[in-house]
């Protein structure tokens, strides 16, 4: 993973006396060792700390690094700059949504995971091709939520409140049991969950969080909650420090190294994401892997067998949790970013046809090809792997879902076609 070294760092006032704040602050060394801790830097007289040409003076607080602005407006941040500009600017602010909003893939027509994100960053300092942020965020800047506390405190009363939420929408999903389903819980779709992480210690915060109230919930008959950090790095110091308690998953997104080398730039290799993975298993995180996007090129067959190889060299297939598989899929607007910024790359002119929620994707004939020839390759090693595709119709599973030798024994997990089951929405 290439290194993020912001040239310019924005911090919203409200958000200076948080951890985030200051574990961000103390990696770039940016406060003057003569200063206070920012917890204490508010002062009505002004701080003045002498250390070399760089100082620079913020209303009443001195740092070491001009790079540094205090802003009362965070919202003003990023508006006309560029996507490259926006990746090398760091943004600190306060997030005052909602705490958990489902995932986008939920959309009419497609089949569902029932996947939920908490809001903890926004963009990537990585530059993948075919990633959907260059159009979808409406300022270009590498924003970090800093009041991940008080957010916590809200999680942990939405969850405790859906335990003694009425069981009759589940029996009308035509779920019968009496314990609620576990809430899966991830932060790694407007942002990578851990490219930062070694800046801004925000794993630290999650991981003994979602393994106390796991562990509460499950023992009141309330069902659990799962915690999902995805990502295509090996930053991972920070998990290995801390006991996940069977509650966190860390899951990488894989593609072939071809992949990797020419359209997921910055990011981890293929090797380095399963070492990654594999150090996770022996400190007692549970794992998984998501395909995703699955990309057609001429030796596609070749790069995926042989990535599922590698796999198998790294990693026992009997501990994962689970594998999603997606094909890559763009918007209108994507393909005309993508042609504008990579104008070598062939993924944006590949032959595409609109779908049902208005996302291009191969033929169908193609994809179900591709689908069923990967699953094929993952149930050599293990037949009954937990599989399931992202963002498909419900045709499309069923083609390749009840192809012949392609049945595994093991259900998709946490698919459900009925999108938006009711206790899970009202989070």
């Amino acid at each position: 993973m290439k290194p993020f070294i912001p040239e310019k760092i924005f911090i919203e006032k409200k958000v200076l006396d948080t951890e985030v704040t200051r574990n961000i602050l103390s990696y770039f060394s940016l406060l003057s060792e003569q200063c206070p801790k920012p917890k204490n830097i508010l002062r009505d007289d002004t701080l003045r700390c002498t250390q070399g040409d760089r100082e620079s003076v913020q209303g009443d607080i001195v740092f070491r690094d001009d790079r540094i602005e205090l802003i009362d407006r965070p919202q003003e941040i990023g508006l006309k700059s560029s996507i490259e500009t926006g990746k090398k600017h760091l943004l600190i602010q306060e997030y005052k949504g909602e705490v958990f909003e489902h995932c986008p893939a939920g959309k009419p027509g497609m089949m569902c995971c029932n996947y939920f994100i908490f809001p903890f960053a926004q963009n990537c300092h990585m530059d993948c091709e075919y990633c959907f942020l260059q159009y979808y965020l409406n300022k270009q800047a590498m924003v970090v939520y800093a009041n991940i506390e008080e957010l916590l405190q809200k999680v942990k009363k939405v969850l405790e409140n859906r335990c003694h939420s009425s069981p009759k929408p589940l029996a009308q999903a035509g779920i019968q049991k009496a314990r609620l389903p576990s809430v899966r819980i991830g932060t790694g779709e407007y942002a990578d969950s851990l490219a930062l992480d070694h800046i801004t210690g925000i794993s630290r915060l999650l991981v003994p969080f979602f393994r106390d109230i796991d562990s509460r919930l499950r023992g009141n008959d309330g069902g659990g909650v799962i915690l999902e950090l995805k990502t295509k790095t090996n930053n991972i110091e920070n998990l290995l420090q801390m006991n996940p308690g069977g509650s966190t998953v860390v899951s990488w997104s894989l593609s072939p190294e071809e992949i990797v080398k020419n359209h997921e730039h910055g990011t981890s290799s293929l090797t380095e994401r399963l070492e990654a993975a594999q150090k996770c298993l022996e400190r007692g995180y549970k794992i998984g892997f998501h395909f995703d996007p699955i990309v057609y090129y001429k030796n596609w067959e070749e790069g995926y067998r042989n990535m599922i190889e590698h796999m198998a060299q790294k990693i026992d297939f009997k501990k994962i949790e689970w594998i999603s598989l997606g094909n890559l899929r763009l918007t209108r607007e994507l393909k005309t970013i993508m042609k504008l910024r990579w104008r070598e790359s062939p993924l944006a002119g590949q032959e595409m046809v609109r779908s049902l929620d208005g996302r291009f994707r191969y033929p169908k004939k193609i994809r179900i090809h591709m689908y069923q020839k990967i699953w094929a390759w993952i149930l050599e090693k293990r037949n009954d792997q937990p599989l399931y595709l992202c963002m498909e119709n419900p045709d499309i599973w069923r083609e390749v879902t009840t192809s012949e030798n392609l049945i595994n024994k093991a259900p998709s997990p946490f698919v459900i076609p009925a999108l938006r089951l009711e206790p899970l929405a009202g989070i």
